[in-house]
């Protein structure tokens, strides 16, 4: 039997670079225990049996004896955890390369980031530590610019991605990519850039969208390399995005100038809508789209925000998103769209402003005049409200049920642009890439906690307390406060030594390398500190 005075013990082999004890950290942790709530909710189990393409994740984490009751997971994700920075390396020199997508792979163990260096960028999801990076390559020649990735529906690890230079390339499995082995690539458009990658709910075609206005249908079955390449010409300039209808592969959906719906059983343009500019007399472009998994509302983030359309009437708004944290009638260019692969309803915008806003169906201002039914004359006031043709017309207004502001930010503190974003397929976290270059992941409020997000909301003391399971602010807190302690120091020997201590160069060089680590420092305390308590614990036991 495990003797009690020896359970708390620190290991005498633990690893003394801080690692564990930054996996440890609490805000640097995804909390599982939603994934066991789906499992046996009843409404949940019936949608896996209903829908056999509604994929569901099976390799989770157990739960521990001292993990809270399991409760049912919120659908906003507003609670920062951590942000990473992708690297390579040139010359004995770090370089930040631009971020390009980020995608989950299908069974949520991993998000994948690509870059403008042809470079896949691994992250774990349950802590967020660095896993892996691949440089993709075919034959001798690094693949060009990172455009997209689309996964096959399967559940599997199959890939493909394509680049700036008019290619697709297929991986058998991009978790356990081989660098020595040659991919199989397909070129599209001759040193055309393809904006977007989507493939169709049965995994049988892929669809792309061009810079040159064209999209085009590439045949994947069997999960082989791609071929059966045709073409489209939809808008004369570029074609930001395309996607599948949620069931089969029989129509697309493209976005440029305009909004198109193309039918492929007659080959040819079914419906050209054009209701659907976002500002009249403009002719920006829409950026980015996103289809209902019932396949009947299509998401289009552009110029004025956030539309939601009814596909079988597109000439008309279904719904028109109001940013909450923006002036009334005032919206911001919407970015990248999804919708919340848990809650149907919900839906999660990010825009050129770095905001992050999320969305319900439910959350609007139409009002069906069910108020007026409990009034003295029932009978009157329900032939008058039901027999009446229904405005069909009606723009409903959506506001929003959470928000990050300024997620994504400049040295400056202002926002800079969403380039894309990913939830975990439990719903329990978000993965965020903008044009800061960096990497960040978000989750939920613990239950019973009415948070509000403070994230780089303002003027702020990283030093408060209510910060101190920020990790951004708390590392920049700590090499601030040691770097001043450092030149007090130097300070204090200058004068009483009545030189310029600052001009010596092993003072420089010390400086330097003070700095560089203070990350590490910082990481050994709160590891000092993490087995100080758990010995502490221990003997209370």
């Amino acid at each position: 039997m495990w003797n009690k005075q020896f359970q708390n013990r620190a290991d005498p082999n633990r690893r003394r670079d801080g690692s564990q004890a930054s996996k440890a950290k609490s805000n640097k942790t995804i909390d599982y225990e939603c994934v066991y709530q789906n499992q046996f909710d009843p409404i949940f189990r019936m949608r896996c049996a209903l829908d056999p393409s509604f994929s569901i994740q099976t390799s989770i984490p157990p739960l521990e004896q001292y993990e809270r009751s399991i409760h049912q997971i919120p659908p906003v994700l507003t609670k920062y955890v951590n942000r990473r920075k992708c690297e390579q390396k040139q010359q004995r020199e770090r370089l930040y390369v631009d971020v390009t997508f980020a995608k989950y792979n299908p069974d949520g163990r991993f998000l994948l980031v690509g870059s403008n260096a042809g470079i896949v960028y691994i992250y774990n999801s349950y802590d967020f530590s660095f896993h892996y990076q691949y440089m993709l390559q075919t034959r001798k020649f690094p693949v060009p610019s990172l455009t997209g990735l689309a996964f096959h529906p399967n559940n599997s690890n199959a890939a493909f991605v394509s680049n700036d230079k008019g290619q697709i390339h297929y991986y058998d499995n991009l978790l356990h990519y081989d660098i020595s082995m040659h991919d199989q690539a397909t070129t599209i458009f001759q040193d055309q850039k393809l904006n977007s990658i989507a493939i169709s709910s049965c995994g049988s075609q892929l669809v792309t969208g061009c810079e040159n206005g064209q999209l085009a249908t590439v045949e994947t079955h069997r999960r082989q390399a791609p071929n059966g390449v045709q073409k489209y010409k939809v808008f004369d300039k570029s074609c930001n995005d395309a996607i599948f209808q949620s069931h089969g592969k029989q129509l697309i959906i493209a976005a440029g100038e305009k909004i198109k719906l193309i039918d492929q059983r007659v080959n040819r343009d079914q419906m050209i809508v054009s209701g659907t500019y976002y500002k009249q007399f403009s002719e920006e472009p829409v950026n980015k789209l996103a289809m209902h998994v019932q396949g009947n509302l299509l998401a289009a983030a552009g110029s004025d925000g956030c539309r939601i359309f009814d596909i079988r009437n597109m000439s008309e708004e279904s719904y028109r998103c109001l940013y909450s944290v923006k002036p009334k009638h005032e919206t911001s260019v919407g970015s990248c769209v999804m919708w919340h692969p848990v809650y149907p309803d919900v839906f999660v915008v990010g825009d050129e402003a770095g905001d992050i806003n999320f969305y319900d169906l439910n959350y609007t201002n139409a009002s069906y005049g069910f108020e007026k039914l409990f009034e003295n004359n029932f009978a009157e006031n329900f032939k008058a409200e039901f027999t009446q043709q229904p405005e069909i017309s009606q723009t409903h207004n959506l506001y929003s049920i959470g928000y990050v502001h300024s997620a994504h930010r400049s040295q400056k503190g202002t926002g800079t642009a969403l380039i894309d974003m990913d939830i975990h397929p439990s719903g329990n976290s978000l993965g965020t890439t903008g044009k800061d270059k960096d990497v960040r992941f978000w989750t939920y409020p613990g239950s019973g906690n009415l948070q509000n997000d403070l994230f780089h909301g303002g003027n702020i003391d990283p030093a408060a307390q209510e910060f101190q399971f920020n990790q951004s602010h708390k590392e920049l807190q700590s090499e601030q406060d040691e770097l001043e302690k450092k030149i007090k120091d130097i300070e204090k020997m200058e004068r009483n030594q009545n030189e310029d201590i600052f001009g010596r160069e092993e003072v420089q060089l010390q400086m330097k390398q003070y700095v560089s680590t203070a990350d590490e420092r910082q990481r050994e305390a709160e590891e000092a500190d993490y087995i100080r308590e758990r010995e502490g614990a221990g003997r209370r036991i």
